[in-house]
């Protein structure tokens, strides 16, 4: 097979792989949404490129050019498949219970205070907000979190070490630009009334918070078990 037909398929198989990503919303496994646009311009880029080089392999044909000039070149080409390869092969790469658990060490927790959501009342209150006003009375006033306010959460279960007899906690990670930079934040549900479900289960939980000891935690009116959103991360 001629060289330039290997890298047109190359090129090919690379832009319907971010096709693929953008559509099927895989993307929000690997980028943050602050960064897919990257994937989207990829795509575009390397679909452009494909035709360009559909056009050199009518080119050489016309010319008669030689085939592959050396077993390196080949090489070369087979390994930008590989990435493609890994990515269809591992299991899905959504970060859960025990990396969540790796990641809220005091070491860990400590460095991401920077990333605090500027306030905006009104909108509906995330995880990050609630953490950050169980720190922070001053930050809990300005984005109107007290005790009695009314809160629908979506995370999936955690079972932290140093958690309340009869709590679990809904937990989800947040993404600034890709799945490495991940921050979980977690929620205590009160459970005593319920079962305690199992990590990693999916639920949307709606209830009331109230200031105990040192968190605001979650006092639940409804459970409902759901599926994994299609965006697991939260921004």
């Amino acid at each position: 097979m001629r060289a330039s037909v290997l890298r047109f398929v190359t090129l090919l198989a690379w832009c319907g792989f971010f096709v693929w990503l953008t559509i099927s919303g895989e993307v929000f496994r690997y980028v943050g949404p602050r960064t897919r646009w990257v994937v989207v311009f990829g795509a575009v880029i390397l679909g452009l490129a494909s035709l360009l080089q559909a056009l050199s392999v009518t080119s050489s044909r016309a010319a008669g050019h030689a085939r592959l000039t050396s077993w390196t070149e080949g090489v070369g080409i087979a390994a930008l498949f590989a990435p493609i390869a890994v990515v269809m092969i591992i299991p899905e790469p959504t970060l859960g219970s025990e990396a969540a658990a790796r990641k809220t060490a005091p070491g860990f927790v400590d460095s991401v205070g920077s990333f605090a959501p500027v306030p905006q009342p009104g909108r509906d209150i995330s995880f990050p907000e609630i953490n950050l006003a169980s720190e922070s009375s001053e930050y809990a006033a300005a984005v109107g979190i007290a005790d009695g306010t009314e809160v629908r959460l979506t995370g999936f279960v955690t079972h932290p070490e140093a958690g309340p007899p009869g709590t679990f906690a809904l937990t989800r990670f947040a993404t600034f630009c890709c799945a490495a930079d991940a921050v979980p934040y977690s929620v205590t549900v009160e459970a005593e009334k319920m079962s305690d479900p199992a990590d990693d289960t999916w639920l949307t939980v709606s209830g009331t918070l109230v200031g105990k000891g040192n968190e605001f935690v979650l006092q639940p009116e409804r459970i409902t078990k759901i599926h994994a959103p299609q965006n697991p991360y939260i921004y």
